[in-house]
Order: C-alpha cells, then structure tokens, then sequence
C-alpha cells in the first residue's frame, strides 16, 4: 500500500512539474509573439524548410496550429506514440513507419526529450531534432527576451 503511494506522488509530482514548464513555455512562447517573433525565423537560420511533428498533445497541437500559416516552413507529417490516421488533416504516424525524411523533428512532450531523442536516433540514425524549448530559447537569446526558465 505504502509503494503505491509513493509511486502516486512521484507520478503527481512530475505532473505538476511538466505542467509549470509548459506554462513557462506559453508564456514565453506568448512573449516573443507579442514582438513579432515567430518560430520561421529559427527555422530559416537552421536552413530547415520540411520538418516532422513529434507529439501531439496541447503544446504540439498549438504548435502545428502556430505554423499551418507559414509558407516557408512545412510540417509534412506528425509522430505520435497513439498515432491516429490524422490531426486536422496532418496525417500522423508512429516513428517506426515514416513515410520519408525531412530536415528536422520538431518534438513537442517536455521532460521527455532524451529518451525521444533516443529512440529517434536508435530507429533513424543521425537526424536533426529540436525541441520546442530549444527554439523558444533559441529566440529569446537572438532578440534578448528574458524568461524565468533560462537568462538571456
């Protein structure tokens, strides 16, 4: 009875934690918005044009959402561990049956990162991949927009 406690609270507690990072990345996320600063621009400087979607929970879907206007950066496809055929007509698969290459995986799950990263490299070999905490960074960092996540 005791284990399943614990194993409850460690559960609630990383809940808690990914959802203050997720917070953290809205905001900052809504920051550089605000500025006129959007994601195109770090895909643009990464010479990145065909990218992969990977998660599509809350912030991947506002992500792809964010760039279904852009006509320079193109999301082909999403990735999903519960794959459905689609999302809003981005037709989504498992990272084991990709239909082709792109330029980069764009993976949106927080604290999960490496063990994704991982398996992408395991299944595909060397890939260019980002996180969206990476690019809000990245962003932040160019145009000095400060966060409570990271200085700048």
């Amino acid at each position: 009875m005791r284990r399943d406690y614990k194993e409850e609270f460690y559960k609630k507690n990383f809940e808690n934690e990914r959802n203050y990072l997720k917070f953290q990345l809205l905001n900052q996320w809504l920051r550089l918005k605000n500025r006129g600063i959007r994601f195109q621009e770090f895909f643009v400087d990464q010479q990145v044009q065909k990218i992969a979607l990977y998660g599509l929970g809350e912030l991947g879907q506002l992500f792809a959402e964010e760039m279904a206007s852009d006509d320079l950066i193109h999301i082909e496809f999403g990735i999903d561990r519960n794959a459905r055929e689609e999302w809003q007509g981005l037709k989504v698969y498992q990272l084991e049956n990709l239909p082709n290459r792109v330029d980069a995986i764009i993976i949106s799950p927080v604290m999960v990162t490496d063990e994704i990263e991982d398996e992408i490299y395991e299944l595909l070999g060397e890939m260019k991949t980002f996180t969206i905490e990476e690019i809000l960074y990245e962003l932040s960092r160019k145009h000095q927009v400060s966060s409570r996540l990271w200085e700048v």
